[in-house]
């Protein structure tokens, strides 16, 4: 009888720690205090507990490989972990390395294409070249991108910065885990970028944009962006919009664009560091789990939202591997409604990126 009762209290314990955070994603060494001096909300608030994870296929519709190191390999993690598609772009800071001629990332995203089922997001480079007075050269650029979209190798614009800014702030800790950031600002009524948005709107194409709403040293001002958002998607209704990691803004401003506007869509990027998200708003905590107020939204507007985990291999920025990345957003996406699941994990990017 002692025995069983011995099993019984270490099975039921088992079961109690299984779905715990697991070590190898801890993220910064944060607590929720911590977190909350430097993103937008307060970071202690309600969360979504795990359950059961997600078990099915997983679309990822926001990712950079251009660190990958081993393309083979790479290609191949992802059908271990039950990938069947990926949407791949450069970085909105990307365009420095194309300043300095470094054709790498061109040649991996044309080798990935070749090896797994990819969709290519192109056009990164032309607020970086508007940023930097390089107008013909954005304009050129523009010009091979839409050429690009014509004969069919990418089937939008993406990711397209808008505001990106340095969030070190400074701290010589957030620099030695998050590193600095290039700042790019980008001149919105410039028009070379709103020929970008006349092309889209005329063809029906997707924008993956990235829009932060404040420097450190500055008080968020969510509103710019949401009223920025507004006023393009009424000016530009065909255009499928999406804004890259949940809009880097709270649910409820989320939801106040996704009620106003409905060509407006999110990917979801649950952070790993909250270094890198200061005067940001992430979807999930410290444990790594959906805060309530966002997990309620998706389950609302489920056909709105899909993952953009915004993974980088063998970045400074992440120290785990893409297996133990999907172990975390499996999680994540388990402890929503099937429907909800099914919605992020694939439904939404299959209507989003015309998979057939």
């Amino acid at each position: 009888m002692i025995y069983k009762l011995v099993f019984i209290f270490f099975f039921l314990n088992f079961n109690t720690f299984a779905h715990d955070y697991p070590q190898y994603q801890a993220i910064d060494g944060y607590n929720c205090d911590r977190a909350s001096d430097i993103n937008l909300t307060n970071q202690c608030r309600q969360s979504r507990k795990w359950t059961k994870p997600y078990n099915g296929i997983l679309y990822d519709g926001h990712i950079h490989p251009q660190h990958t190191k081993n393309i083979d390999k790479y290609t191949e993690e992802l059908r271990d972990n039950k990938y069947e598609l990926i949407v791949v772009m450069d970085t909105p800071n990307g365009y420095k390395k194309y300043l300095k001629g470094k054709k790498k990332v061109q040649k991996k995203l044309k080798k990935i294409t070749t090896l797994f089922n990819t969709k290519v997001l192109c056009g990164s480079h032309v607020p970086g070249l508007i940023q930097k007075g390089k107008f013909e050269l954005a304009q050129d650029y523009l010009d091979r991108t839409i050429s690009q979209i014509e004969t069919g190798i990418c089937i939008g614009f993406g990711e397209i910065g808008i505001q990106h800014f340095d969030k070190s702030c400074g701290n010589e800790e957030i620099i030695n885990t998050a590193g600095r950031q290039s700042e790019l600002i980008l001149d919105k009524n410039n028009e070379i970028f709103l020929k970008m948005y006349d092309y889209a709107n005329k063809n029906s194409l997707l924008m993956d944009i990235h829009y932060e709403p404040a420097r450190c040293q500055e008080s968020p001002n969510t509103n710019q962006s949401v009223d920025y958002f507004k006023d393009v998607c009424r000016k530009y209704p065909n255009i499928k919009l999406s804004l890259a990691h949940t809009g880097m803004i709270t649910s409820q401003k989320l939801e106040e664009l996704i009620t106003t506007c409905p060509n407006i869509y999110s990917s979801i990027k649950p952070i790993m560091k909250p270094s890198g998200w200061v005067n940001l708003e992430p979807p999930n905590n410290v444990s790594n789990e959906f805060f309530e107020d966002w997990a309620l939204l998706f389950e609302k507007y489920p056909s709105r939202f899909y993952l953009g985990s915004d993974w980088k291999e063998n970045h400074r920025y992440y120290d785990i591997t893409l297996t133990e990345h999907t172990d975390n957003l499996r999680h994540l996406i388990g402890s929503l409604n099937k429907e909800t699941q099914e919605s992020i994990a694939f439904n939404t990017a299959k209507e989003l990126f015309n998979v057939h």
